[in-house]
């Protein structure tokens, strides 16, 4: 069975090392690596275009940086706790000190907002503002809320959005080593940087001082991290593409233009977090944290996935989303708002949606907790975001499971002929955590012998003649192909 290649991520890396480390550093080497990279190749102007674009060398540009925590989870990425303010022209840069989103949402959100909250966020909140404008599954359309309510509470308009997770400044902190933050008296590092930062956040000093609790800590961790970045010369700043490449296939790292060209390009190379349209089989899984704790890294989510070609070409598809809290209560703390003590890890509530193709019938669903039969609540299935879309709300106590089963038929018509090719498309959730994959894939008879596939092992299941079996950690986009012929 031959293995089916894939493009190298390479130049996505590439792009967004000129992106986000050349719109901090662009003035100490724009000049040179524009005038050595011109020579190249007709694929390398993208790279050049976007370093010129982002400096401000065609007009000046303003880029929203947004630190999005996915330990609060949000279907685009995680509640906004930090924003930025990065201005290029001319190559030259002035980045402003990043600051706590409270300090910029304000009454005018209440009073002006064109957009309204998601019904699974009606508990945590009745007006949605820059903190929470991340609310869809393609990232474009949250990076142009950003833009709004940036706009609406600052009266800054911002062209482009830069959107980073903790993970971008947890791999910082590996590579460039601990940093001391003297407000705090802590040093943070790589191993401590989680647990420390979370904390501080909900019952540190700002808080206890009634200063924005989003703030503080974060801000100036992030604020630390860049200065040292720029400090370094391109031959250093190589030396993060791997690092670039990884977050950026992972969607911790995502870029946003309003410039239509730019963004062509971005998208081109794989940094924009946009939905994929496609006539294949499709999938995606996301959930929202609507609890506000932040215990989105301990669930542990696994996916079984079935697919029949049925003998008149059709497909049924049966998928069980496996959920687990894995851990205990921890971290507790005393909320000086509210003199009460609560848990920085506790009680899961989150509302999860899965995206499949538009068209998509569903047969069945049903739902099981700690193996018995529940009913799930605030259940949707509908057309979302150009796709159909299927929700439900998921509440889990530490340790608790749930599993939820769907039955559904996909519109994709399988042409039975001595040649057939069966895709899945699978897209990450923004800023999501991985997840495992078990998928199982049935040809109608066993007359048919997969020759090629896009991804390995694929193992023929014991005991069936018919069907094949592929295992994985979902961490990034996927494309599984599958090459049947006909004996």
């Amino acid at each position: 069975m031959k293995k089916i290649r894939r493009p190298s991520l390479l130049p996505v890396a590439l792009a967004v090392s000129a992106v986000l480390l050349g719109v901090y550093s662009i003035s100490l080497y724009l000049g040179n690596a524009a005038s050595s990279v011109e020579a190249q190749s007709k694929q390398t102007q993208k790279y050049v275009e976007l370093i010129k674009y982002f400096g401000g060398y065609n007009s000046k540009q303003d880029t929203l940086l947004v630190l999005a925590n996915n330990a609060e989870l949000r279907f685009g990425g995680g509640f906004i706790g930090s924003v930025g303010l990065i201005s290029a022209k001319d190559g030259k840069v002035n980045s402003q000190p990043i600051q706590g989103v409270y300090s910029i949402d304000s009454d005018k959100n209440n009073q002006f907002s064109k957009y309204q909250p998601p019904h699974y966020m009606n508990t945590l909140t009745k007006i949605l503002g820059l903190r929470d404008s991340n609310t869809q599954l393609n990232w474009p359309d949250d990076a142009e809320r950003a833009i709004y309510y940036y706009a609406l509470n600052t009266n800054k308009k911002a062209q482009n959005v830069v959107q980073i997770s903790p993970n971008m400044i947890d791999a910082l902190l590996e590579k460039l080593g601990p940093v001391y933050l003297k407000k705090y008296d802590k040093t943070i590092s790589h191993q401590n940087f989680r647990d420390s930062v979370q904390l501080e956040v909900e019952s540190g000093i700002d808080k206890q001082n009634k200063l924005d609790p989003k703030s503080g800590i974060l801000g100036d961790l992030a604020n630390e991290l860049f200065a040292r970045l720029v400090q370094k010369d391109l031959s250093e700043l190589s030396q993060y593409i791997p690092l670039l490449e990884k977050l950026v296939s992972e969607k911790q790292l995502l870029v946003y233009s309003s410039d239509p060209h730019i963004q062509q390009l971005i998208s081109s190379l794989g940094a924009s977090g946009e939905l994929k349209k496609t006539d294949e089989n499709y999938f995606m899984y996301a959930e929202a944290n609507i609890v506000a704790n932040k215990d989105s890294p301990y669930i542990k989510n696994s996916i079984d996935m079935q697919q029949t070609i049925n003998l008149d070409g059709s497909s049924t598809v049966q998928t069980t989303i496996n959920s687990l809290l894995d851990t205990d209560y921890r971290y507790e703390y005393l909320d000086p708002n509210i003199n009460k003590k609560l848990w920085l890890v506790g009680d899961d509530i989150s509302y999860v949606k899965v995206l499949l193709p538009p068209g998509t019938k569903i047969i069945s669903m049903t739902g099981e907790k700690n193996n018995k039969l529940i009913n799930l609540e605030e259940v949707e299935s509908g057309s979302s975001e150009g796709k159909h879309a299927v929700g439900f709300l998921r509440r889990l106590k530490p340790y608790e499971s749930q599993k939820v089963t769907l039955v559904y038929s996909v519109p994709t018509h399988y042409v039975l002929s001595t040649n057939v090719v069966v895709n899945l498309v699978m897209q990450k959730q923004l800023g999501g955590w991985p997840y495992d994959f078990h998928y199982a894939l049935v040809m109608p008879d066993k007359d048919y012998q997969l020759k090629a596939a896009s991804v390995s092992p694929v193992e023929r299941l014991v005991g069936s003649l018919n069907t094949v079996v592929y295992n994985d950690r979902v961490n990034t986009d996927k494309i599984l192909s599958f090459i049947y012929d006909k004996k």
